[in-house]
């Protein structure tokens, strides 16, 4: 089980906090109980470059047999853990050669287990087996088809097409699974289908997919075509408002859980229906310092990369 993404850099998000979005959309009406919310079960990490400490911990990607892939973006690897953060392995450094990165951003695991690396500064997709062996890559800098600019986020669906997110382009680039591209949608600006930096990106079992929609504080579902469906969210710090929605993950029954710079989670139905919260500002157990990117395992076991603390916590339903 596998549904993940990861959003910006910190550099690039404090380039934006000051800029916000025309529209303003109300949340769906919360419903009067909301006890949808996990329990914290461990955390692991901790600031540096050794095995299983982390520098700005950004992506996370679950595999099929629920390891751990972490994006530790400022020291330009990949760290590899069993399900209870125990190290296993790690690659990369930073470069623009093949299985270097540069401040990578995001992955995601396919039914192969290969992994798909957002490796953003370098405006590109790298490909890797399970043990980090290199085996593709596809873009370049630019604005045309296949090309990147600020590449930020990544999901496959059931298909096996590959989505990945531009903050700097403001769309989202469609391929299969060998990096051909198939398709894209989005411009800048805050109508529906529009973005401002879009960052994080899931996709549900109907292979409907999700979009944070960072600087326009909203999310948007789509098609798997990319034909707009829905949206929802306002900026704020009330329930169902978002202060720079970052990650989106979706469990097996459809649920899409949003982090924000609200330092908490937000878990919602597949129409934007608010279910619960958890998450509040801090370095204790189910705390945050910036919540920069989400991964649903095993039983809807709920991983959160807690970027500011240079962490990772899991969560689980009892």
């Amino acid at each position: 089980m596998r549904k993940v993404v990861i959003l910006t850099s910190g550099f690039i998000t404090l380039s934006v906090l000051f800029f916000s979005c025309s529209e303003k959309m109300n949340p769906p009406t919360m419903p009067e109980t909301t006890l949808f919310t996990p329990s914290f079960v461990l955390m692991w990490g901790g600031e540096g470059d050794g095995d299983g400490e982390f520098n700005r911990p950004q992506g996370i990607a679950i595999d099929n047999n629920d390891n751990v892939y972490i994006v530790d973006a400022h020291n330009h690897r990949i760290q590899k853990f069993n399900s209870d953060g125990v190290f296993l392995s790690k690659w990369g450094s930073r470069g623009g050669e093949n299985g270097q990165f540069e401040y990578p951003q995001a992955a995601v695991v396919d039914n192969n287990d290969n992994i798909y690396v957002v490796d953003s500064q370098n405006d590109r997709i790298q490909k890797f087996n399970s043990e980090g062996v290199f085996l593709d890559k596809w873009g370049s800098q630019g604005s045309g088809d296949g090309e990147f600019s600020g590449a930020e986020g990544i999901v496959i669906n059931g298909g096996g097409n590959i989505y990945v997110t531009e903050a700097g382009n403001h769309r989202i680039q469609k391929f299969n699974s060998d990096g051909v591209f198939l398709s894209k949608w989005g411009s800048g600006g805050s109508g529906n289908g529009q973005f401002w930096w879009p960052s994080g990106i899931a996709a549900d079992s109907g292979n409907n997919v999700y979009v944070a929609d960072m600087m326009n504080y909203r999310i948007q579902k789509f098609d798997l075509n990319g034909v707009f469906l829905n949206k929802w969210g306002n900026i704020g710090f009330e329930n169902g408002q978002f202060d720079r929605p970052m990650a989106i993950a979706v469990d097996s029954i459809g649920n899409v859980y949003v982090s924000d710079l609200n330092n908490r989670i937000q878990k919602f139905d597949s129409d934007g229906m608010f279910l619960g919260k958890w998450g509040s500002w801090g370095s204790g157990d189910g705390e945050f310092n910036v919540p920069a990117g989400i991964a649903i395992g095993s039983n809807d076991v709920v991983y959160v990369v807690d970027r500011g603390n240079h962490r990772i916590q899991k969560f689980e339903y009892w």
